[in-house]
């Protein structure tokens, strides 16, 4: 008879049972872990608020409404008075978080407040309020921004405007025979007010500070060269002369502005001769009006057609009214800016000419805080343009010229 082999086949059948429990432990731990999941994702993932706050929309109202009395009551402290309310607190659930409207309120600033003050009274209130807040403050030209959040909600978008300033009226400073130097350009670029450059073709650094007076929101001129009436003054390098035909007139004209970008409009260097001859003078105002630029005329010359003629041709255009430094001493040339202000002031505005000596740039600096004073705003020529309503409120032409001073070249 055949041997039988029980053993070995009982080893095997173990084996066979050990492989197939563990097979059923492994998938009993991925059903266990997939119930789990879906337990996690379906069920408390759907209750969490996306805040990270978790509290109830009654505590949270509550807690605002008390910091705006408290917030309320330390800006009306200061002074201030409301300017309107364009947004009311509300509180609103949505998929289990809560949705925060804050309140938008603007404030007047009173004068004489310092902004500074305002920010330390209301830091100091938050930090004593016990709530866990942040306030932001961000400074703009006319107002100052402020966001408060407390417990991770915004709370309040608070705008606090600055009082109007008063303006007596606005002066103009051009500053002639832009170029040659690219230190005194940048100092003119950088003082505190906005100088007009006034910038001569073709020189060593035109195009250069040109393009620095640009990015700092500086008005840019063409210093447009012209024949003087003394032929020993070299105007430079694309000057217009009355020898010439119209249309190289226009042609010179068209390469100047070319040469010098971003120019908003042109004024003429020297040109006591040129200025004076009509059917020229027109042919150049033509080039400039076709670039939609305007015109201020320098008056080198009392005869100058300059002005006259842009006006009836539909240009904005300008007379100059007082030459800063026809005398290179800083007396006279503070006394140039004391008439400035009085014509400003007179007319509503008036504007200056001078140029790039260190004692006119001086005098300017030193002469700041009178026109502060006297509520005079320093302004860009465009200014005058942009408000159009400068060019037709006094007749141009009507305003003095200081002591007929003319700067004949």
């Amino acid at each position: 008879m055949p041997k039988r082999k029980p053993k070995r086949r009982t080893k095997s059948r173990k084996r066979v049972a050990h492989r197939s429990f563990s097979e059923r432990v492994l998938i009993g731990i991925i059903l266990v872990t997939i119930v789990f999941v879906w337990f996690f994702l379906f069920f408390i993932m759907e209750k969490k608020p996306d805040h990270p706050l978790i509290r109830s929309k009654k505590l949270i109202s509550k807690d605002i409404e008390n910091l705006n009395g408290l917030l309320k009551g330390s800006i009306f402290s200061l002074g201030l008075r409301e300017k309107a309310q364009k947004g009311v607190f509300s509180i609103s659930e949505h998929n289990g978080s809560f949705r925060v409207t804050p309140y938008r309120e603007d404030f007047i600033l009173p004068g004489g407040l310092d902004p500074e003050i305002l920010k330390k009274r209301l830091n100091k209130l938050l930090d004593v309020s016990g709530y866990k807040h942040h306030i932001t403050f961000k400074e703009h030209k006319n107002f100052l921004f402020a966001k408060v959040s407390i417990d991770g909600y915004t709370s309040h978008i608070l705008y606090f405007y600055y009082p109007e300033k008063i303006i007596n009226g606005r002066v103009v400073i051009v500053i002639d025979d832009i170029g040659n130097n690219l230190g005194v350009a940048m100092e003119l670029i950088n003082m505190e007010v906005p100088i007009t450059l006034s910038i001569l073709p073709f020189r060593p650094y035109s195009d250069r500070i040109a393009q620095k007076a640009r990015d700092a929101g500086r008005d840019v001129l063409l210093h447009l060269p012209m024949e003087p009436k003394d032929p020993a003054n070299n105007p430079g390098k694309g000057a217009l002369f009355t020898a010439m035909s119209l249309d190289d007139i226009r042609s010179i004209v068209n390469k100047d502005i070319l040469s010098v970008p971003y120019v908003v409009g042109v004024n003429n260097h020297m040109g006591s001769k040129f200025s004076e001859d009509a059917e020229r003078m027109r042919a150049a105002l033509e080039e400039i009006r076709d670039r939609s630029l305007f015109f201020l005329d320098s008056r080198t010359s009392k005869d100058s057609k300059g002005f006259v003629l842009a006006q009836e041709m539909g240009m904005n255009a300008f007379d100059r009214n007082v030459f800063l430094d026809n005398e290179r001493d800083i007396d006279y040339i503070k006394d140039q800016l004391e008439e400035l202000a009085r014509l400003a002031e007179k007319h509503g505005f008036a504007i200056a000419i001078g140029h790039p000596h260190e004692v006119t740039i001086a005098a300017i600096k030193e002469m700041l805080p009178f026109f502060e004073k006297e509520s005079l705003d320093v302004v860009p020529l465009s200014y005058l343009v942009e408000h159009n309503s400068y060019l037709k409120a006094t007749p141009h032409n009507d305003l003095p010229l200081h002591n007929g001073s003319y700067h004949s070249e």
